[in-house]
């Protein structure tokens, strides 16, 4: 299971999560990304690509920097098929981040 975070445009380092602990209920926590450095994230792009890998720096504008990364993605010729290949180390900037996601058993 995923949980969501969405950053928030004015905090830098602070993040708003939404989850649903049950069918039609959402609520929305704020926390400091700090206590992730280290965890598995998976980040779905504005583009549509997804990038599964640990969390390792973030800066102060919310851009973060993903070790251990592997990039999923739709073949352009067949978009039934998923494209998968490893990036190593990637920066994300914020502006290109749709969603984040965690995986519960990290959540703290």
């Amino acid at each position: 299971m995923w949980k969501v975070w969405k950053s928030s445009p004015n905090l830098g380092c602070v993040l708003h999560v939404r989850f649903s602990a049950y069918a039609h209920s959402e609520y929305i926590i704020t926390m400091e990304v700090e206590k992730y450095i280290g965890t598995s994230l998976r980040i779905e792009l504005v583009d549509g690509r997804q990038l599964d890998g640990i969390l390792t720096v973030v800066d102060p504008f919310g851009n973060m920097l993903l070790s251990n990364v592997w990039e999923t993605s739709e073949d352009k010729l067949d978009s039934a098929l998923l494209r998968k290949r490893e990036l190593g180390l990637v920066s994300v900037p914020r502006p290109q981040v749709s969603k984040v996601l965690i995986e519960s058993r990290y959540a703290r």
